[in-house]
């Protein structure tokens, strides 16, 4: 009886060992380039006014929203396409008549954790280009679009956006 015991103890340890019992997988595994907000000195704001994100789709020329009326904000976290090189991004201010449009480019390129924890898309930016509506400026301060989640672009309002 003893050694049957035993035996399923010694079992049920190389199972434990041998089976799939602990998800390695990240437990943040989105993909998002992330954008913060700053005044055309440089300093954190929040954008006190209501902005819309459009997403527009290259493959039939119309646009997505994906951000209705975010008011109060200091970033955005916008997903990335891994099928086009570029994304373009309209920016509708509440306020102005007019919007504001943001070009990234980048590149793409499958990253795997782990076999069980499927690919995720990284992205490497490789330019950014806006209009002047209500954005001063805009620049990459790092290019590498993970799930760290570490700020990606910095965008700059003039002084219609405090």
């Amino acid at each position: 009886m003893r050694r049957l015991s035993f035996i399923g103890i010694v079992a049920a340890v190389i199972m434990q060992l041998c089976g799939c019992s602990a998800n390695n997988c990240p437990l943040e595994s989105s993909v998002f380039c992330n954008y913060g907000f700053y005044d055309s000195e440089g300093k954190a704001i929040s954008y006190n006014d209501a902005i819309t994100i459009s997403i527009r789709i290259p493959s039939s020329g119309k646009d997505s929203i994906i951000i209705n009326q975010l008011s109060g904000a200091s970033s955005l976290k916008i997903p990335m396409s891994y099928f086009y090189k570029t994304d373009t991004l309209i920016m509708s201010y509440a306020s102005l008549v007019r919007n504001d449009t943001i070009i990234v480019s980048h590149e793409s390129y499958a990253h795997v954790d782990l076999p069980e924890c499927g690919t995720k898309y990284f992205h490497e930016l490789k330019g950014i280009w806006s209009s002047s509506t209500g954005i001063d400026k805009i620049e990459i301060v790092n290019p590498v679009v993970d799930y760290q989640g570490c700020e990606n672009i910095k965008i700059y309002f003039n002084g219609v956006a405090e």
